[in-house]
């Protein structure tokens, strides 16, 4: 009887052994998973951030509309369109688009349309 409690008890401490390593593994694993996904998350935000139109529009760049669209193309734009420039700071430019044909695919639409401002 004394010999069969020693086997049990000696094959339940190596269990117990083995389940404690494999949780201390698993709970290792589960760690690294989580820093890895964090990281993940904070790249999206900073991609996020860094593509918000109000910060590309102070970076200094510009986006033109036509109807409350941006304007991706300059063949999207005829002479005469009326369109608005939005700016970081000051208020959306409203003009009349000058003729663009010859020149779609040379400049692009914000240049064209800096190109049509009155000089200063």
């Amino acid at each position: 009887l004394h010999k069969l409690i020693h086997e049990t008890t000696k094959t339940l401490d190596g269990r117990s052994n083995m389940l404690r390593l494999d949780i201390s593994r698993i709970a290792g694993g589960l760690n690294a998973l989580y820093r890895q996904q964090e990281n993940r998350l904070n790249h999206c935000d900073q991609a996020i951030r860094l593509l918000d139109p109000l910060n590309v529009l102070k970076r200094g760049y510009s986006i033109t509309y036509l109807d409350e669209k941006a304007v991706r193309d300059s063949a999207e734009l005829q002479g005469g369109d009326i369109i608005s420039t939005k700016v970081y700071k000051g208020s959306p430019i409203r003009r009349r688009s000058p003729n663009l044909k010859g020149l779609s695919g040379k400049l692009s639409p914000v240049r064209q349309t800096l190109m049509s401002l009155p000089k200063r």
